[in-house]
């Protein structure tokens, strides 16, 4: 994949499709997203992933940091889905790149900006976000 390509993806709800596996799930492929407000200028990611378990997230998380996105919002995406924006995972640019060498990585086109709203609107609330992390999205706050 070349450089322009990444270049691409490296923006707010910058997408992609691989196979990964979480510490209590199986290896799977998964949506990601791109939380930054200006990724093509910071070094360290803040990713999220969507997920088709619902109910469990809402259990485990409760309504404030968990978006609920539809097909019919976000194409790509196969089923409803939730982005549990709390379960955001920092990840260096670098990480992507390399990722991005891997077969089974997809760029897909990025969120629409009513879902990316949403999305703000839920790591404002989660409270297992650091300040740091929440600027890298929401920008300085006053």
């Amino acid at each position: 994949m070349s450089r322009e390509t990444l270049e691409n993806i490296l923006v707010p709800g910058g997408a992609f499709l691989m196979l990964h596996e979480f510490t209590n799930e199986g290896r799977k492929r998964r949506f990601f997203f791109i939380l930054n407000r200006e990724p093509q200028r910071d070094s360290v990611l803040l990713l999220v992933t969507a997920t088709s378990n619902i109910c469990g997230r809402l259990r485990h998380r409760g309504e404030g940091p968990v978006v609920i996105v539809s097909p019919g919002e976000y194409p790509p995406l196969p089923l409803r889905s939730a982005i549990d924006c709390a379960s955001a995972e920092e990840r260096r640019r670098s990480e992507l790149f390399a990722w991005a060498t891997r077969p089974d990585f997809a760029v897909l086109d990025p969120l629409p900006r009513a879902v990316l709203c949403r999305l703000r609107q839920a790591v404002a609330v989660a409270k297992t976000l650091t300040p740091t992390q929440k600027e890298l999205v929401l920008g300085p706050q006053a």
